[in-house]
């Protein structure tokens, strides 16, 4: 009866669920997602050893045409979901284009029950319209980056956001600050929280891994 996460998108999610899994387990047992059993097979057979004593369960979701995510919605039914970002992979399958790509990706908020948690992208301007498609009775939050180039996409997610249930949101509930690129692909960054430091870390997956911690 724990939460579960769902996480889906084009860059970044193997990053995201490994440091989501890893965060969650202050909360006791997290079974999650191992490799790329992120599909219509992977997901199944995660879920299947997924052992009675887990807390939380993390599970990563793929796909390469319409109606595969929210097939593995339907079969996980996250409470939590979050999409990294959208970008042009696996174009074939969706109509060869970006808005293919976000309409399959978002999937995962169009399947949203009552009471769910979407956590959205404030700087992909792709992923903040699919805020519309998601239920209004679900929770929204929002990470981002706090550099100045950001700050014309929050502004156009606070817009959708207003349309959406006339609540204006900027800015979003987590930013990362301060990214530097270190050796070895890694980085640095701080992440804040209502404006309060909440620590400054190390990730790897190079630029990626400041977005992903906060998502």
């Amino acid at each position: 009866d724990g939460p579960v996460v769902g996480i889906t998108g084009s860059v970044g999610k193997t990053t995201t669920r490994s440091l989501t899994a890893l965060a969650l387990r202050t909360y006791g047992e997290v079974h999650h997602t191992r490799g790329n059993l992120n599909n219509h097979v992977g997901l199944p057979l995660t879920l299947l050893k997924m052992p009675p004593t887990t807390k939380v369960c993390v599970l990563e979701m793929g796909m390469s045409g319409f109606g595969e995510i929210q097939r593995l919605a339907e079969i996980a039914r996250p409470t939590i979901r979050l999409i990294t970002n959208v970008a042009p992979v696996h174009l074939e399958g969706v109509g060869g284009n970006l808005e293919g790509v976000a309409k399959a990706k978002g999937e995962l908020f169009a399947t949203a029950a009552a009471g769910d948690v979407c956590i959205v992208n404030a700087d992909d301007e792709h992923v903040a319209a699919l805020l519309l498609s998601a239920p209004p009775n679900c929770k929204v939050l929002m990470f981002g980056n706090g550099s100045s180039a950001a700050v014309a996409a929050r502004k156009r997610l606070s817009r959708i956001s207003k349309r959406r249930d006339g609540r204006k949101r900027l800015p979003p509930d987590v930013i990362f600050n301060d990214v530097q690129s270190l050796e070895l692909r890694e980085v640095s960054f701080t992440l804040e929280r209502n404006t309060l430091e909440i620590n400054k870390y190390l990730a790897a997956g190079g630029e990626g891994g400041g977005g992903a911690a906060a998502a």
